[in-house]
């Protein structure tokens, strides 16, 4: 996260944390932290914010094809509960991409997740099917 948003960055992780864990459960997630930090040396959270395109292949070494899945159930869920104006197709798109440009608008959704948290006081439902 850069400039004037880098004190957005706690609260993007606690969200992000709280909408992979409404997928995939406490322990789920704990077990693909552990699997992508023994993959690319940083854990799901952060590769989520910082390097999302290293974060989607070490998904495809874990999940193969289910990949893709795992990335448009996170949209689904972030778009759900946050409100945001993107597609799950076009957040796996961005997430694959690797480009600076990808990069820079991933952090610009990942940071208005956080503004949308940050002025509801934290009082957004969790996603739920």
């Amino acid at each position: 996260m850069r400039g004037r948003d880098e004190y957005l960055t706690p609260i993007m992780k606690q969200e992000l944390k709280r909408a992979i864990s409404s997928i995939l459960g406490e322990g789920g997630m704990e077990v693909l932290d552990f699997q992508l930090r023994r993959c690319m040396g940083a854990g799901l959270l952060e590769g989520l914010i910082e390097y999302p395109q290293r974060l989607y292949i070490c998904l495809r070494r874990i999940y193969g094809d289910g990949a893709d899945a795992i990335v448009m159930l996170l949209g689904e869920a972030l778009i759900k509960t946050y409100d945001l104006d993107i597609s799950s197709r076009r957040l796996l798109l961005l997430i694959k991409e690797g480009s600076p440009d990808a990069g820079e608008k991933l952090r610009e959704i990942w940071a208005s997740l956080a503004r949308r948290s940050f002025r509801s006081g934290g009082q957004l439902h969790e996603y739920r099917e």
